[in-house]
């Protein structure tokens, strides 16, 4: 039970970094502030919510959303490869961004990766959160 715990708080702060890095490099200063600063109300009513209240709707929430988000993430990738204009977006990004195209889908895939490690670990600590509140009652 705590190894899960545990893995989950690993992926919650690095999925929490690497999406706040991901702001800080891709988005104008102003609007990146105002975007981390609601960006860290939701990291911590989740980590309040889901790791030391070991609530599970809260997690519920966050595994729908982050589903949703991952299903749309999934049907872009297959439209940019089949419609063959993953290149061209990635081109475009990084010239936008003033990064190379390698380091702006390094980031997009460690991104989804990320997401989908840290997903998984929310169902895990999800069950357990349900399983100890059924053993309380």
């Amino acid at each position: 039970m705590e190894y899960i715990r545990k893995n989950w708080l690993i992926s919650f702060i690095v999925i929490c970094l690497t999406s706040w890095i991901y702001l800080l490099f891709f988005t104008p200063s102003l609007l990146a502030i105002f975007i981390l600063a609601i960006a860290s109300g939701f990291g911590g009513a989740t980590y309040y919510f889901g790791y030391k209240k070991r609530g599970t709707i809260w997690l519920s929430w966050i595994l729908v959303i982050r589903a949703m988000s991952l299903i749309v993430t999934f049907f872009q990738i297959i439209y940019l490869i089949f419609s063959h204009k993953l290149n061209t977006y990635l081109i475009t990004l990084a010239s936008v961004t003033g990064k190379s195209a390698w380091t702006v889908e390094a980031l997009w895939l460690f991104g989804l990766a990320m997401s989908i490690y840290y997903w998984i670990w929310s169902y895990q600590l999800r069950k357990i959160n349900k399983l100890s509140k059924e053993q309380d009652n």
